[in-house]
């Protein structure tokens, strides 16, 4: 059931349709997820730069304070160890967030890439600090012995050295992580890029190999559906056999008329017309060469007539012809014309046909009955008058 539903029109198009929308959607979704990655990288490049810039300055913060520890008096030693110790816990806390915090922080793993790289690259950089948090401690202690009469001199220039290394490698670290930064960024707009490209590639595709056919096939059927409309239509207002219009139409078209020509004051002209002794015909050749014989004398009928004159089979081998602003001599004048033209050669190969007309005119201004019983009359007229000839009323 699904697969017959698939292949009528309404299910093609809704495939086609569906599957467009999906191939978009995957694109959204994959901007969507790359742009939440570059947010997320640049937040966390960011991040970092800001704890190495704050490492910095508590490492020269660090080294300060010790020197001035040892150069105080004892009342004020105190204070300024303490504030060392607090000093060194900061710059304790924001190495391991430097090389572990971000993971936690920002809520990423640590296999993120600017994560990954800036530790491996930091690998130097985490011993020189834990070896300058140690000696800051040990500095300290020693400074804060009660009654030491050794000052720490040599531990304090071997911090300054050590401290002069830690910066040059956290310079360097700084300036790791801004490169990695933009070349993050530039890998991420060619990616931005490629997508963007990708997208406008997939609509192209989609309106040329999806849509563009789609409506091809709409097309294809709103003709088709037209087309069925006209043939319905002619086989609801057209005789099958001769191709003239059929009593149906006739009886929607004849009030019609007849009320334009009383709302113009015109006048509109009937002929009827009927073949003489057409029952001989289908009784003695059979009703096959009566058929031939009824769509040549519509065929003639047809070509004689104008293009603003309509012509219809009433039933049998009766024929009438509608034509508006068409004065009584007028009509007689077409109906002697229609009368020499069926008369003129043979039909259906070699029978003498000939045929009797019956005019008559309105205004309009009448019952279409007795507009009709006049054509009717004046056929009769005809008829009993020898056929083959045309009467007026």
């Amino acid at each position: 059931m699904w697969f017959s539903w698939s292949q009528t029109l309404y299910g093609r198009l809704t495939l086609r349709y569906c599957l467009a929308l999906g191939m978009v959607a995957v694109l959204i979704l994959l901007g969507y997820w790359l742009e939440r990655t570059k947010v997320h990288d640049e937040r966390l490049s960011e991040y970092m730069f800001n704890l190495a810039a704050r490492q910095r300055m508590l490492t020269q913060r660090v080294e300060v304070l010790l020197l001035r520890a040892m150069q105080a008096k004892a009342d004020q030693q105190v204070g300024l160890l303490r504030e060392h110790g607090v000093v060194l816990d900061q710059y304790t806390t924001a190495h391991e967030q430097l090389l572990h915090g971000p993971a936690r922080d920002l809520g990423m793993t640590e296999n993120s890439l600017v994560f990954v790289d800036s530790r491996n690259r930091g690998t130097k950089y985490d011993a020189l600090a834990h070896e300058f948090i140690s000696l800051a401690r040990v500095s300290a202690e020693e400074i804060g012995k009660a009654g030491s009469l050794k000052s720490p001199v040599l531990e304090l220039e071997r911090l300054t050295r050590l401290g002069d290394d830690l910066l040059a490698s956290h310079d360097m670290l700084v300036k790791e992580l801004q490169d990695q930064g933009t070349v993050l960024q530039r890998r991420r707009d060619w990616l931005l890029a490629g997508i963007s490209l990708s997208g406008l590639a997939t609509l192209l595709a989609s309106g040329l190999f999806l849509f563009r056919p789609m409506a091809a096939s709409v097309a294809h059927s709103q003709a088709s559906l037209e087309a069925m409309n006209i043939r319905l239509q002619e086989q609801a207002t057209c005789d099958p056999l001769t191709g003239a219009y059929n009593r149906r139409y006739w009886a929607q078209v004849l009030p019609h008329e007849m009320a334009r020509a009383g709302r113009q004051n015109t006048l509109l002209c009937l002929i009827m017309v009927d073949l003489d002794h057409f029952k001989h015909v289908n009784d003695t050749y059979g009703h096959p060469r009566g058929d031939q014989v009824l769509k040549e004398l519509a065929k003639r009928l047809r070509k004689s007539v104008r293009a603003t004159d309509t012509l219809f089979r009433l039933g049998g081998e009766e024929f009438a012809v509608l034509m508006p602003g068409t004065d009584l001599e007028q009509g007689g004048a077409v109906a002697e014309k229609l009368r020499v033209r069926v008369a003129a050669q043979p039909m259906a190969g070699d029978l003498e046909i000939t045929a009797s007309f019956g005019v008559s005119i309105t205004r309009g201004q009448e019952p279409q009955e007795d507009f009709i019983c006049r054509a009717d009359e004046a056929l009769y007229a005809a008829k009993t008058k020898g056929r083959n000839r045309v009467e007026t009323a």
